[in-house]
């Protein structure tokens, strides 16, 4: 009896000691254990200041110096961290270089690679870019970037920013073919230059022919020189601004006291000058605050004729604005009307700080019912009127 007593004594006295440090244990203990983190149980493989490729058949498609980096228990993927030092090749070639992102995935299936977070890397825009000549590189910066080498592209979003000598271009996105050399931009599309800014919502840029295409309507602001506006349907132009811009489709320019429409038009920066053609209307105006674009509108619209009958406004098959001064000339079948005056002639030229057109070459004015041939005829803006000279049965004004 007292064996028995004395067993259950000490079974008593284990049980609740093992109760008391049961109980400690799960007071004390850390609520989640560092040794055993979802991030790390997903975990198979961890690696440091480590050099990482991806390969499509047998060329280096890519490749990164990471801070830090570990692969997934399906070991397709590679999570990446602290990217730097990368570079992207097409058939072996490098396209993006100087590579750097805080985070990355790289897939080793596809050997797509991602990079997030604000992703810099330096872009071949030329047929001679290399690391040789490093003018042809353009400086670029994203939030996201995506490279497929089996489809030899790469999708850029975000703030898409790219910086190259004199100029500089933004974007929402933009997709980059490397075999074509082709890359297709859009959303809020501004171009920086020199000279002024082009705004779109769609851009393409071909490498080989180092050129832009707008497909929709864009807009051009001239800023060296006299100030300019353009406006057209579509528009090619290149990376060296000192070749032509061209426009086309319902092409609209301001400038100063004028305003003119035209089907084409071509912008030279070397030239500092404006060239429309094609169906030339344009109006002129005695001071700047009367320009609007509302005047366009009506240029446009055949109906509003009378409305436009106390303007001074010119047709004729060229139009061409200089941007050193605000002067223009008119080139062919030029007509010009003014409060019911008439003048035709093949040449005028507009002198913007006196007011005037001065029309010249088988000049005629109307007078009543019939056009009487004149050497020349001096139109005022500012005054309106009509001044016929030479060779006229009488000089007048109307």
């Amino acid at each position: 009896m007292d064996d028995n007593i004395a067993w259950k004594a000490v079974l008593g006295a284990a049980l609740f000691s093992l109760f008391i440090l049961g109980l400690v244990y799960i007071l004390i203990a850390p609520k989640e254990s560092p040794y055993f983190t979802q991030e790390k149980l997903e975990k198979i493989a961890e690696f440091k200041n480590a050099r990482v490729a991806g390969r499509k058949e047998g060329k280096k498609s890519w490749e990164f110096l990471v801070g830090s980096g570990w692969t997934a228990p399906n070991k397709d993927i590679n999570h990446l961290k602290s990217l730097k030092d990368g570079t992207i090749y097409s058939d072996g070639k490098a396209t993006l270089v100087n590579l750097s992102a805080p985070a990355g995935k790289a897939y080793q299936s596809s050997q797509i690679i991602e990079l997030s977070g604000r992703v810099k890397t330096r872009l071949d825009l030329g047929r001679l870019g290399n690391k040789q000549n490093p003018s042809r590189w353009a400086r670029l910066s994203c939030d996201n970037l995506i490279f497929f080498p089996k489809e030899k592209r790469s999708e850029l979003s975000g703030k898409v920013e790219l910086y190259q000598k004199d100029k500089s271009l933004f974007a929402d996105r933009i997709n980059i073919n490397h075999e074509n050399k082709v890359a297709d931009l859009s959303g809020n599309i501004l171009v920086k230059r020199r000279d002024g800014t082009i705004t779109t919502n769609v851009l393409t840029y071909f490498s080989q022919e180092e050129s832009l295409r707008a497909t929709v309507p864009l807009t051009v602001k001239i800023t060296k020189g006299v100030y300019t506006q353009v406006q057209a349907n579509a528009g090619n132009f290149y990376s060296d601004i000192n070749k032509e811009l061209t426009l086309n489709g319902s092409v609209e320019a301001i400038q100063a006291k004028k305003i003119a429409i035209a089907k084409e038009g071509i912008y030279s920066q070397a030239r500092q000058e404006l060239l429309l053609k094609g169906d030339v209307k344009a109006i002129f105006t005695r001071a700047k605050a009367m320009i609007d674009e509302n005047l366009a509108e009506k240029l446009h619209n055949s109906e509003t004729k009378d409305s436009l009958k106390k303007k001074t406004v010119l047709t004729a098959d060229e139009l061409l604005f200089s941007l050193r001064s605000s002067d223009a000339r008119a080139n062919g079948n030029v007509f010009v009307s003014q409060s019911g005056k008439e003048a035709k002639a093949d040449q005028a030229d507009y002198n913007d700080k006196e007011d005037i057109l001065t029309l010249s070459g088988n000049v005629a004015i109307k007078e009543k019912e019939k056009w009487v041939k004149a050497k020349q005829v001096v139109v005022s803006i500012r005054h309106e009127t009509f001044t016929a000279s030479g060779s006229v049965e009488a000089e007048f004004r109307l």
